[in-house]
């Protein structure tokens, strides 16, 4: 991600408030995403194997596996863009948890 690139190399979050907040969800829905998207992999596969005449042409099942997959990933990401924050000196683009204070 560009973005994320850019502040690595500076070290200086400078692309505001919302877009750290989009960043940060994106991440993390690309991570639930992926390991999601390998399950119903996995499963369609052993589907295939097991039950071949049953899920050769099941088109509906293969959405709705795909269509769940993307919806639990947007629900487990969706947290982290209320809790991402530009804070400190230099600025950066950092989770805040109010609930879980670090001494």
């Amino acid at each position: 991600m560009p973005l994320d690139g850019m502040w690595n190399i500076t070290v200086q979050w400078y692309a505001g408030e919302f877009l750290c907040k989009v960043l940060s969800c994106l991440k993390l829905f690309s991570m639930y995403a992926l390991a999601f998207m390998m399950v119903v992999l996995s499963l369609g596969r052993s589907l295939a194997i097991t039950r071949p005449l049953a899920v050769q042409n099941n088109r509906k099942l293969q959405q709705s596996m795909t269509s769940l997959a993307w919806i639990l990933s947007s629900i487990f990401a969706g947290p982290q863009a209320g809790g991402s924050q530009v804070r400190g000196q230099p600025r950066a683009c950092n989770l805040v948890r109010p609930y879980c204070k670090i001494k």
